[in-house]
């Protein structure tokens, strides 16, 4: 099998330092995923979705589709996780102290076909399990995103160039704790944190051309309370989020490639490297 990794990007904040990305894309990688497997004699299956395995003595027999049983002498699962089960993520989060049910405002980047059948049935058939089901890898995308299928251009990734508020117009994280590339997978859970499962990612001029540019237009005001009204948010408020937040920057080089020096000073949630005003 054979393919070729782009070279990492320049200029714009991106994730070179901990992904790995192929030219063509993920089409050029399943391309020569199937050479491979045609060369080998492996035979591909569409429109086979496994509901079930026949199981003896906790050993693979069989996997079971429609009318069909096919068997084989192994069993690799690679089934996906539960991320387009709704009645499962409502179970996993549950209803918080709002009385919210999260889940149901969560838009799913990837396929809607996710459900976790056969996840279920292992576990049902007692297989060992680990971890908590709340956890994932969990990235802030637009809100205008369609609930599936959406794919990596909805995610927002200038968060750590600005501040981000809840509908309160509050902040509730360190936007510049470690580089993006290291801190865009937790995003998702804390802004589900959030009341409404929602926030606003605030930045100014400066911060344009310096991440990856998202697929929906963002808001545009000349003053805070202007955008604060475009984002039906209480303009008083953000408006002192905003200046308090400028306010407790101290002085600082900004790299957006590096941690930088900027950071505040006396605020909380603190903002760390990449503190620059927004």
């Amino acid at each position: 099998m054979a393919f070729n990794f782009q070279p990492p990007l320049s200029g714009a904040l991106h994730v070179a330092r901990t992904n790995a990305f192929f030219m063509g894309g993920g089409k050029a990688l399943v391309n020569a995923y199937y050479r491979s497997a045609e060369r080998l004699g492996v035979q591909i299956r569409y429109n086979t979705p496994v509901h079930a395995l026949e199981l003896h003595d906790g050993e693979f027999v069989a996997a079971l589709t429609g009318n069909e049983r096919i068997t084989a002498k192994t069993c690799v699962l690679a089934a996906g996780g539960f991320e387009s089960n709704r009645e499962w993520l409502r179970e996993a989060w549950g209803e918080n102290a709002r009385g919210e049910w999260p889940a149901d405002n969560f838009l799913i980047r990837g396929t809607r076909f996710n459900q976790g059948v056969l996840l279920k049935f292992m576990m049902d058939a007692g297989a060992d399990i680990i971890g908590d089901p709340s956890q994932s890898h969990c990235v802030a995308i637009d809100a205008r995103a369609p609930l599936y299928d959406g794919g990596i251009c909805t995610r927002v990734d200038c968060v750590s160039l600005g501040i981000v508020v809840n509908r309160d117009a509050e902040r509730f994280y360190d936007e510049g704790e470690d580089f993006w590339p290291k801190r865009y997978a937790i995003w998702g859970r804390l802004v589900a944190q959030q009341p409404g499962q929602i926030g606003y990612s605030i930045i100014d001029s400066k911060a344009i051309g310096h991440f990856m540019p998202p697929v929906f237009p963002g808001a545009q005001a000349n003053t805070l309370a202007e955008l604060a009204c475009l984002l039906g948010l209480d303009a008083e408020k953000f408006t002192h989020t905003v200046t308090q937040y400028n306010q407790a920057c101290q002085p600082g080089h900004f790299d957006h490639t590096l941690l930088d020096d900027c950071a505040t000073k006396n605020l909380s949630p603190a903002k760390n490297p990449l503190g620059a005003p927004a």
